[in-house]
Parts: structure tokens; sequence; C-alpha cells
């Protein structure tokens, strides 16, 4: 044996060295695992996702191409194509009500009040 000898040092400081090293390895190991794992499935469901929007827009393009088909065959011309127009709504405006209103709107009598100055000017 050719150990030195260290004053203070006893055996339980070296095994509960080894045991924390072990632990923090195993918490290193454990926090990479649940990165990976949560990587993968985000690519994942990236994956699924972009699987839905492709199926969804091959979906759209076989409707539009049908739609197409089916305006061709009622117009009974190919070179006519009708594009679909969304319709315009029109919203009326109710007449203000209140004190507010009131001041803005000329009375009668400021009417009659002004053609008689008129009048009379």
């Amino acid at each position: 044996w050719n150990v030195k000898y260290l004053s203070g040092f006893k055996w339980e400081h070296l095994t509960e060295k080894m045991i924390y090293e072990s632990k923090t390895r195993q918490a290193r190991l454990r926090a990479e695992i649940a990165k990976t794992k949560k990587t993968n499935e985000y690519y994942l469901d990236r994956v699924t996702q972009g699987r839905a929007i492709d199926e969804i827009r091959s979906r759209k393009a076989k409707q539009k191409i049908k739609n197409k088909n089916d305006q061709v065959q009622t117009s009974g011309k190919k070179d006519v194509v009708s594009e679909h127009k969304p319709q315009r709504r029109q919203f009326f405006q109710h007449s203000p009500t209140g004190a507010e209103s009131k001041l803005k709107k000329p009375d009668k009598q400021d009417a009659k009040k002004s053609k008689l100055l008129s009048q009379i000017l």
C-alpha cells in the first residue's frame, strides 16, 4: 500500500463524495432525457400538424378543381369561369338621440327667426 495518511480525512467523506457525484450524474441524465423527450414530442406534433395542413390544402385544391369543373359544365363554355365575389353588406346607422343631438339639429323656430331676420335686413 502506498497511500499517504491525510489527517482529519475519513472514509465517510470519500463515500459521501462518491454518492454526491452519482446523484448529480443521474440528475443530469434525467434532465437530458426530459429535454430530448420534449424535443421529440415537439417534433412529432409539428409533423402531425404539417400532415394535417397538407391534407387540408390538398382537399381545398380538389374542391377548387371540382368547383371550376362544375362552373364550366353549367356555363357551357370552357373559357368562361366566373369568380366568386363576396356579397357586400350594408349597415344602416341609427340617428342619435339625446341632449347632444338636439343641440346639433336646427329647430323650426330657428328657421323662422332667420327668415324673419332676412326679411328685416
